[in-house]
């Protein structure tokens, strides 16, 4: 599993395209953990130069699809706390490295829905995180070997962006009714 946990997550940082980010090289939400959740719907994107659409639907099944008219992607949620969220999406890498991860993995991202707004941030994978047992880091992604180990490194995420520990930098997106 180790082996496989470092060629994804290598892969997965080629995949960020050296940005930071949260990955895993098997699924670590599925229907027996993941959240419903209220939000489903059409969102526009605040500040894009182009207006950058993305829309989010149930499956019926526990998960989501989610993305634009380009890309969609299968999508579990869980709820963190109050109007934070940590959403799952399913990579594909078969171009890079199939062997590795059976050309998938797995991303991760906090999203805070509150004031009418889907706040979609780049989590960091800073040396506190990267400390958490059951987190390997590598040029700025962090690799998540459990579920326990992702929701502790989510929770910390958490607190970092609302105490202002952390810089929270988000895509922010409304209802394309809100953003005209």
């Amino acid at each position: 599993m180790m082996i496989v946990a470092a060629r994804a997550l290598l892969l997965g940082g080629i995949m960020c395209l050296l940005s930071a980010c949260w990955m895993s090289p098997v699924p670590l939400i599925d229907a027996s953990n993941a959240s419903e959740i209220d939000f489903e719907g059409v969102w526009q994107e605040v500040e894009s130069g182009e207006p950058s659409r993305i829309t989010i639907t149930s499956n019926g099944d526990g998960s989501y699809t989610m993305g634009d008219s380009d890309e969609l992607l299968n999508t579990y949620f869980v709820a963190l706390r109050d109007d934070w969220y940590l959403a799952q999406y399913e990579g594909k890498a078969e171009d890079l490295a199939p062997e590795a991860t059976g050309g998938k993995f797995f991303l991760y991202q906090p999203i805070r829905v509150a004031d009418d707004a889907l706040n979609l941030f780049s989590p960091e994978c800073n040396e506190e995180i990267a400390a958490i047992e059951g987190v390997t880091s590598e040029e700025g992604t962090c690799g998540f070997e459990s579920y326990e180990a992702l929701m502790a490194a989510a929770e910390k995420y958490v607190d970092g962006v609302e105490s202002g520990a952390i810089e929270g930098d988000a895509n922010v997106f409304v209802r394309p009714e809100d953003a005209e």
